[in-house]
């Protein structure tokens, strides 16, 4: 309880000097504007959810690298950026440097999650192209025999998409381009990560074509034991360090003829029981 005392002491004055401009600072950040009352009269009892935390510190010092932000305010909340943002430390993650505001309710199903996603591609998307996916995936989930399926069946289940990209649209999420494709306004989106895990496992069953394992594109592992809390977090950073390689591969030859292609990873402990926070301090 005292270290958070500590915390919101020095995070109190830091915040003092926006008070009369609070709805200016939470501009963008995807954090409230009582949220951050409370953190400057230091009301809360607990630490700040790190990622808002680190969207408005990223905003007031103009530092766009968590390293960055952490060292230009120092003490405990450097300590509190560190320890909650460890493996973005070990890799040197960067900060969308255009927090932009985002009006995640506007995706409000899965559906709108996926022309979403492929909006986001170097391609974009074409209507026909979206209303195709979304077919297919409503066909797919109705377990359709594959005998049934046309392309006048698939358009009837996906023509829905239309909606979906009008909703999209009118948000300022999406726009139609010259060539007739659909693309982000604001590709380097940041999010929730609630909002990210609540669509992204329900891609896996969704996409998942075993059949065309032979053809070396998809990959799908699982693996599991019981081990130290200190080799769970190494193997952590292992996985945040081949992730980040991929990611820089995908950015590196991301092309408007490619296939749109969803690469992601998964790590996480079998059980509910809360780790103690001393526990964590000595294996870090």
């Amino acid at each position: 309880m005292e270290s958070v005392q500590t915390f919101y002491q020095e995070l109190s004055p830091i915040l003092e000097k926006h008070r009369d401009k609070l709805e200016d600072l939470v501009q963008g950040t995807q954090t409230s504007k009582v949220t951050v009352w409370r953190w400057l009269n230091g009301i809360n009892s607990k630490h700040p959810d790190p990622n808002k935390l680190l969207s408005v510190l990223s905003k007031v010092s103009g530092r766009n690298k968590i390293q960055e932000v952490a060292l230009f305010f120092g003490g405990e909340i450097k300590e509190f950026l560190e320890n909650s943002f460890s493996h973005s430390f070990k890799n040197e993650l960067f900060i969308d440097p255009e927090l932009k505001e985002f009006d995640e309710s506007v995706i409000n199903d899965f559906y709108s999650y996926i022309v979403f996603s492929l909006c986001g591609t170097e391609a974009g998307s074409t209507e026909e192209e979206i209303i195709s996916t979304l077919g297919n995936i409503v066909i797919k989930k109705a377990d359709i025999p594959d005998e049934l399926i046309n392309d006048e069946l698939i358009y009837s289940h996906g023509v829905f998409g239309k909606k979906k990209i009008n909703d999209l649209i009118n948000a300022h999420i999406i726009e139609l381009k010259e060539n007739g494709r659909y693309s982000r306004t604001k590709k380097n989106i940041r999010l929730d990560p609630d909002f990210s895990t609540k669509y992204l496992a329900e891609i896996i069953p969704t996409f998942l074509k075993t059949e065309e394992a032979h053809l070396g594109m998809n990959s799908f592992y699982g693996y599991q034991e019981t081990i130290p809390v200190s080799i769970a977090q190494e193997l952590a950073a292992d996985t945040t360090e081949f992730f980040i390689k991929c990611y820089e591969k995908m950015n590196k030859y991301k092309t408007e003829d490619g296939i749109p292609y969803q690469l992601m990873a998964f790590g996480e402990r079998l059980s509910f029981k809360k780790i103690n926070d001393s526990i964590k301090r000595e294996v870090q």
